[in-house]
């Protein structure tokens, strides 16, 4: 696997998808053009296998009909643009002309790709423009400088497009010196790529900003997917409409809402997974008190929903 940003428990460059029914998610997408542009994202529809060559279905080709894993990479979008045919197969689409970005791609590929396509076939290249791009995106990330929830937690549509944003010029320029023939500019390959150039028009959509950024953060939280019990999902149900003002800050004490905390963790089992996560919690919010009660209500949502 290609290294991380970060040393953290989500990835948020190369990871696996578990459990999450991509034809819901893709059919949640205005367009046939958003189905295609989100597409761009995914290298495999289906279960990773290690020897994957020796199986007759092959995950590069699978359709994404009643299937729940896969493997999603923002850096898909390198190469992911030069089988356009192939995405559309996955996406059981067939009418291309409902599909403007395809054409603009193609155009985009022969004036100013051509070269640069041909070396991204090549996956050392690959692997060569990813790791600039990881070191590139390390010394450019704060994570306080990234749009967050209302829980806190990091949307991944504006962490992606932040990277990308602020990195992929510097990456190019790079590239280019040490690629000279490859006669890359910069600013202009980013300004005109069609797939970023969509991007920023989503960006600049509030409809599909915020239908992106729901399945962006599905694909992004699907690595840590868990099946609760149904006790522990009865147990979340309960806990948050017992403490609901505490949650909505219905004139509650920090003292007292820190007492209510206090009785919500011992809800679970002493030793119990969630008892462990939800006592740290607690204890978090000795020091953040407002961003920590947000993320105990947030994960106990995420139980509740099962």
């Amino acid at each position: 696997m290609l290294s991380k940003f970060f040393s953290q428990k989500r990835r948020r460059d190369y990871f696996e998808i578990e459990n999450l029914n991509l034809k819901e998610l893709f059919d949640k997408l205005p367009s046939n053009q958003d189905k295609y542009w989100f597409a761009n994202f995914f290298i495999i529809y289906g279960k990773l296998q290690k020897r994957y060559r020796e199986e007759w279905s092959n995950p590069f080709i699978k359709p994404i009909q009643n299937v729940t894993n896969g493997v999603f990479s923002p850096f898909a979008i390198f190469n992911r643009t030069l089988y356009p045919k192939l995405i559309l197969d996955q996406l059981n689409i067939s009418n291309i002309d409902s599909i403007e970005l395809i054409s603009e791609i193609d155009e985009w590929n022969k004036k100013n790709g051509a070269q640069i396509n041909l070396l991204l076939r090549n996956s050392m290249f690959y692997l060569e423009v990813i790791e600039l791009f990881n070191m590139e995106a390390r010394s450019e990330f704060k994570s306080e400088a990234i749009n967050k929830d209302q829980y806190g937690n990091e949307l991944y549509l504006d962490l992606l497009y932040s990277y990308f944003s602020n990195s992929l010029p510097r990456v190019l320029r790079t590239i280019s010196q040490k690629y000279s023939f490859l006669n890359i500019q910069p600013d202009i390959w980013v300004e005109t790529n069609p797939i970023i150039k969509y991007w920023k028009r989503i960006m600049e959509d509030k409809y599909k900003r915020e239908i992106f950024t729901k399945c962006f953060n599905q694909v992004y939280e699907s690595q840590d997917q868990k099946t609760y019990t149904k006790d522990e999902i009865g147990t979340a149900k309960m806990l948050l409409k017992k403490y609901y003002d505490y949650f909505n800050g219905n004139n509650k004490t920090q003292l007292g809402t820190k007492q209510a905390m206090n009785r919500l963790y011992q809800s679970f089992t002493e030793g119990n997974e969630l008892f462990t996560i939800f006592q740290r919690l607690r204890e978090e919010m000795d020091f953040s008190f407002q961003d920590s009660l947000r993320k105990i209500e947030s994960k106990l949502q995420e139980i509740a929903n099962g």
